[in-house]
């Protein structure tokens, strides 16, 4: 039958909602349940389309199954349609090469190595190398997928992170002051994840972090001075719920991504002054309870796109032993491409709101002019005019960060020149130029 003809047949109403079975195409048999678990398909049993359409995306939300193709044909002797699910060629075995360069001291390498094994159960063993003078990372992941309610996961995560901001050198920053900061932190985590409908995720996670800091107060610190630590160690465990349909992993213009978490932290910090500091403290216990939650979305008109952000976090969380100590372990907001290269005090906070407003404008194919600004409101702050040191205070101002920039979608990854602000006393105005995509992983305590 006629492609045209089963597609008008189809939106026209006859047999709108009737499908037969599903039919393989280079699948064993184990491989054939797994599929028919996602689509929740029991022979003898007809499918409607919207069972169709769910089970599919349910099927392509696991990057394994995203170069399998479907077909539909009508079957006239059951006088319904069939779907027809084609497998994909014998690859298990993927390498990934990427990176990016840019005008600050912030260029890296990254590679990644993924294998698969599909039989009743799809198992999935990545790891991750980023290399850089900023940035470093390894990671490990262990991934099993099972079919029970629609993509039940189980995955273990071990993550290596660390970031030098003194090496972050900006040749082009209008204003800059040096942020001494050297940071590492291990994460060593397991995550229960499943759906819930067709595009929203739900995971269960525990962690035992091990972090530790390095840092000045100031920039005035000489090659003899000896740099304050800070230790932090012991468990996180939470819950995260999130989807991500954006068309771009970094200036996106189309789709919506949602995130809401809350997390029960149980840590020991452990702070050892350097040579510039005088404070003796033994370990001190630290807990709280952390609930932040990040919406992305875009509408698109013709050229034109138009999109907000919307972000908070709401805890109880401590202040540490200092006040340098407290900004490094309290959450931030990373609105613009380079804001996880920077460290930025006044955009940091335990208690807050942002809201964004980003517009793009497509110049061309693959090139857009975007114009984007955002606010950062604490709702408390460490007041440096108390005499009880290291205590929260009330803080009235909005701070603002914006950027203006071309940005070229190239088979490479995006390519952007753009000028950025920030309402920060170390960081205001810089020019940064990349190619490729400026991403990391998250920090174990984010």
């Amino acid at each position: 039958m006629d492609l045209k003809v089963r597609r008008s047949k189809l939106t026209a109403g006859r047999n709108p909602a009737s499908f037969s079975g599903i039919d393989f195409h280079g699948f064993n048999s184990k491989q054939r349940k797994y599929i028919r678990h996602i689509f929740r398909y029991q022979k003898g049993k007809t499918l409607t389309f919207d069972q169709i359409k769910k089970g599919y995306f349910r099927l392509m939300s696991e990057e394994y199954f995203e170069s399998i193709y479907p077909d539909i044909i009508f079957d006239p002797t059951s006088d319904a349609y069939r779907l027809q699910i084609y497998g994909r060629p014998e690859n298990n075995f993927n390498i990934g090469v990427g990176g990016a360069i840019a005008s600050r001291n912030i260029s890296h390498i990254f590679v990644g190595l993924e294998h698969y094994y599909f039989d009743n159960y799809l198992l999935k063993n990545s790891m991750s190398f980023y290399s850089g003078s900023f940035y470093k990372s390894a990671g490990l992941r262990t991934r099993l997928n099972l079919p029970a309610l629609g993509q039940f996961f189980l995955e273990t995560d071990l993550l290596y992170n660390k970031w030098d901001y003194l090496s972050a050198d900006d040749i082009l920053r209008l204003e800059n002051s040096p942020t001494i900061l050297d940071r590492t932190d291990r994460k060593y985590g397991l995550n229960i994840g499943f759906p819930l409908g067709s595009k929203l995720r739900a995971v269960l996670n525990g962690a035992w972090i091990d972090n530790f800091d390095e840092f000045a107060d100031d920039a005035n610190i000489t090659s003899p001075d000896t740099l304050n630590r800070i230790e932090i160690d012991g468990f996180r465990f939470g819950f995260t719920f999130d989807r991500n349909d954006l068309n771009r992993k970094q200036y996106a213009n189309e789709g919506k991504s949602f995130r809401l978490s809350a997390d029960y932290f149980v840590l020991e910090e452990k702070y050892m002054p350097g040579s510039t500091r005088q404070e003796l403290a033994g370990p001190q216990d630290r807990s709280w309870i952390r609930i932040r939650a990040d919406i992305e979305q875009y509408f698109r008109y013709g050229k034109f796109s138009t999109g907000y952000y919307i972000g908070g976090v709401l805890s109880n969380q401590p202040s540490f032993i200092n006040e340098r100590a407290t900004l490094i372990s309290s959450p931030t907001i990373a609105p613009l491409q380079d804001s996880r290269t920077l460290f930025l005090d006044n955009f940091r906070g335990h208690n807050f709101v942002s809201l964004g407003l980003r517009n793009v404008f497509s110049i061309r194919r693959n090139l857009d002019f975007r114009i984007e600004g955002y606010g950062f409101k604490r709702f408390d702050t460490l007041d440096s005019e108390s005499e009880t040191p290291n205590t929260f205070g009330e803080e009235d101002k909005v701070y603002v960060a914006a950027m203006a920039g071309i940005v070229l979608q190239s088979p490479v990854g995006p390519v952007s020149l753009s000028l950025n602000y920030y309402d920060d006393e170390e960081t205001k105005l810089g020019v940064l130029l990349h190619a490729g995509f400026l991403l990391f992983n998250r920090k174990s305590m984010d």
